[in-house]
C-alpha cells in the first residue's frame, strides 16, 4: 500500500503544480484515490457518524467502478449490487462521495484515458474504447469538459511538457 500511496502523492502534487482544469481534474480523482489506498490499507479509519451508513451502503459500488470502469455501467446494476432502489442508491452516492454516480465514473475514465495518452502512441479512438466509451464523439464530447481540451492537444501538450 506504500508504494500505491507514494505514486499517488506524487501525481497529486504534479497536479497541483500542473495548475490546470485538467490537472484539478486530476487532482480531485488522486485525492479521492489516496483516501481510498489509505482507508483500504488501514492506514486511516474513518469517523463513525452518520455518513458512514451511506459510505458502507455504496461501497461495493465504488470498488465495483474502480475495477470495472471500462466496462457498460448503468446506476441500475450499481444499485442492485448494493441491494438499494435507483433513487435511494442515488442519494446515498451523492451524498457519500459528494458527486453522481455516473459522474464519477466519468472521471475514471478519464483519468485513465488522461494516462494512456500521455503514456503512449495508442489511437485516440482506441483509447476511448478502452476507457469504456462506446462512441468516439461522447469520448471528445467528455474529456473536452472536463479536462479543458481536446485529447489530442491534451496529448501534444503532455508531449511539449516532457520534451
Amino acid at each position: 500500500a506504500f508504494e500505491q500511496a507514494e505514486s499517488s502523492a506524487a501525481r497529486i502534487f504534479a497536479c497541483v503544480h500542473g495548475n490546470s482544469a485538467r490537472a484539478d481534474l486530476l487532482l480531485k480523482s488522486e485525492l479521492l484515490r489516496l483516501v481510498w489506498i489509505l482507508e483500504e490499507s488501514g492506514e486511516i479509519l474513518f469517523e463513525k457518524n452518520g455518513m458512514e451508513g451511506e459510505t458502507e451502503a455504496i461501497r461495493p459500488a465504488l470498488e465495483y467502478m474502480a475495477q470495472n470502469f471500462r466496462e457498460d455501467i448503468t446506476v441500475e446494476q450499481l444499485a442492485k449490487l448494493v441491494h438499494l432502489s435507483n433513487s435511494h442508491f442515488m442519494r446515498c452516492f451523492r451524498k457519500a462521495v459528494g458527486i453522481g454516480a455516473i459522474e464519477h465514473l466519468t472521471q475514471l475514465r478519464i483519468q485513465a484515458a488522461c494516462e494512456a495518452l500521455g503514456d503512449g502512441d495508442e489511437q485516440i479512438a482506441d483509447i476511448a474504447f478502452a476507457c469504456g466509451y462506446s462512441n468516439l464523439s461522447n469520448f471528445n464530447r467528455q474529456f473536452l469538459k472536463r479536462v479543458g481540451c481536446s485529447p489530442k492537444e491534451y496529448r501534444k501538450r503532455n508531449r511539449e511538457t516532457d520534451s
